[in-house]
């Protein structure tokens, strides 16, 4: 799964910041009355151009099965797990930045062996982040070695490496389609001593694009900042909404803001393609929760006491963000990792933004980007020691096509 917020720059596109701001009950009524059929309903309103799809109610609920659940390499505890995809077989394959390995296994959990391995020769490594299917090989980013690898996943052919410059920080590859993956950059900001961050788009062939990072302004309310003669420290205030932004398809982008259930899909040029929503109650921050944000608050500002921060105390959001995440499968679908009131659900969209099926998460290390191929969803867990699992499960989905009412035009 993909996760990124940042600092402020312009949109490209400035039919985007309306339609990011534009009320559910604007989208639909606008369409006309719409019509209910097995508890799922859908508004289709077109403004300048763009469609809006609003869904609410229930749609198909889908589930996982044939879960298989894989614990070491051949008998080898896991490390750190940073990556885990699957082939059209149903094979598994993990990136282990300890071990620096790429581990790989039957469709039934089985260890058939592994790739890579230390060291700066070709196919080795001296980092290992990430992992995604890149013209049929396995690409990771090697900050150590300053380079992209992509190793063939029987290990036959030889590796290709591509010059890679690192980021700090937290990073790794996202997968928008079998064959395609972005990887983030760092380039020179028109502004002196300033790194501005790109995407590298790797897709197997010619020379690799780039698009830039989308930003977003990050409200007071979402971080506090305090400032003292030793240094500048950050508080994520937990819960509170933030800007969201993730790669799509084709170099698109995903955008919206987690306060609301509403999401834009933007084309390679930055312009509005269509606009997303879900219609669905907030679900309240428990008293249990808050008091545990207000301890790691306390704790914050006792480590910089003295600090200068811009606020004194936090506020408690009035509700959970709406969704944390989101990913595409191999046929173009959206899959959002939304907030429950019982946990977190994962809500399919088509690509024409309609919601077609819903299903509950499994539950995550999202240190690890969950990953879909051929109908089976690929992840890791941790447990509260930190100790991690690799999982893959069948996607069941209804064999009828979700029951809707379109409206509007």
């Amino acid at each position: 799964m993909t996760r990124h917020a940042s600092p402020a720059r312009p949109s490209r596109s400035p039919l985007l910041l309306t339609l990011l701001t534009v009320g559910l009950g604007t989208i639909a009524c606008a369409g006309g009355d719409p019509t209910a059929t097995n508890g799922l309903v859908v508004s289709i309103d077109t403004v300048g151009g763009v469609p809006h799809v609003l869904n609410s109610g229930t749609p198909e609920r889908w589930s996982l099965d044939s879960n298989v659940t894989i614990s070491d390499a051949g008998g080898e505890p896991f490390g750190r797990v940073t990556g885990v995809v699957g082939d059209w077989k149903g094979g598994v394959y993990v990136a282990d930045a300890i071990a620096l390995r790429v581990y790989r296994f039957g469709p039934d959990g089985s260890y058939l062996g592994s790739l890579g391995g230390k060291g700066s020769g070709p196919g080795e490594f001296r980092s290992l982040e990430g992992l995604a299917w890149v013209a049929g090989k396995l690409a990771s980013l090697d900050a150590g070695n300053g380079r992209i690898t992509l190793l063939a996943a029987d290990g036959e052919d030889p590796p290709v490496s591509v010059k890679w410059q690192a980021l700090t920080g937290d990073f790794g590859l996202e997968q928008t389609r079998p064959g395609e993956a972005y990887a983030p950059i760092a380039v020179p900001s028109a502004e002196q001593g300033r790194v501005d961050t790109k995407y590298l788009r790797l897709i197997g062939t010619g020379v690799p694009d780039t698009i830039p990072e989308y930003r977003a302004a990050v409200s007071r309310s979402a971080a506090v900042t305090c400032i003292s003669p030793q240094q500048i420290a950050g508080f994520s205030i937990p819960f509170a909404p933030r800007p969201y932004a993730a790669r799509a398809p084709a170099n698109g982008t995903v955008v919206g803001s987690t306060g609301a259930y509403r999401l834009a899909l933007l084309d390679a040029a930055g312009d509005t393609v269509r606009v997303m929503e879900r219609v669905q109650p907030p679900v309240p921050v428990s008293d249990s929760e808050w008091a545990d944000a207000e301890v790691r608050w306390t704790l914050f500002r006792e480590q910089n006491r003295g600090a200068n921060c811009d606020v004194s105390s936090i506020r408690r959001p009035a509700s959970k963000p709406y969704f944390r995440g989101t990913l595409f499968d191999d046929r173009g679908r959206l899959w959002v990792e939304a907030v429950a009131a019982d946990g977190y659900r994962m809500d399919v969209f088509d690509g024409t933004g309609v919601l077609v099926a819903e299903l509950p998460a499994p539950p995550l290390d999202r240190s690890v980007p969950m990953t879909i191929r051929t109908g089976r969803l690929f992840w890791a867990s941790a447990d509260s020691l930190g100790v991690q699992t690799v999982h893959s499960a069948r996607v069941v989905e209804q064999a009828t096509a979700p029951d809707s009412a379109a409206s509007g035009g």
